[in-house]
């Protein structure tokens, strides 16, 4: 099957795209890797897994397991070449807060801001569209001390809602 058109193929790869960095940004490791096709060829920052879904899960795992949170955002979708396994880029935003092994607090953690690309390949199967092949690019990356909040209480808020009482 094909993508009618690129504007389908779009709507397709940032559906898939969301699908795979809400589970990511869940801690749903299997259910990211279940974007991915059973014979998967793919490489994360130059890394090349081994060829299978399970290789995907088993990196996905090792690498964001420590974190202590992420958001991924999709940026911007281009179509590059349609047809019967189309190919995508996704441009996408991550935030990853892990844990500051300098910090005196436990309350510190560094955010890491990266600009990603995901060059895929994509293919139909009874299951849907489904990434056939994926080259993951960090383009950029930034580090930057930050607070976490105990309890997810919003200090930012607080103190906004604070001046409010009088």
């Amino acid at each position: 099957m094909s993508a009618q058109n690129e504007e389908e193929l779009s709507a397709v790869t940032r559906r898939l795209m969301n699908d795979y960095f809400y589970a990511l940004d869940s801690r749903q490791f299997a259910r990211a890797a279940d974007t991915f096709g059973d014979e998967v060829r793919s490489s994360y920052g130059g890394l090349e897994l081994p060829r299978g879904r399970k290789a995907v899960l088993d990196y996905l795992e090792a690498a964001l397991r420590p974190t202590l949170a992420t958001r991924h955002h999709v940026t911007s979708v281009g179509v590059v070449a349609n047809g019967d396994r189309p190919r995508v880029r996704t441009h996408a935003i991550a935030y990853v807060l892990t844990p500051d092994a300098d910090a005196q607090e436990a309350s510190r953690g560094l955010l890491h801001v990266r600009g990603l690309t995901y060059d895929d390949e994509l293919s139909w199967s009874e299951r849907g569209w489904e990434v056939a092949v994926r080259e993951h690019q960090v383009v950029w990356t930034s580090a930057t001390p930050a607070s976490i909040p105990a309890s997810g209480k919003d200090v930012i808020v607080g103190a906004a809602v604070a001046g409010l009482e009088r």
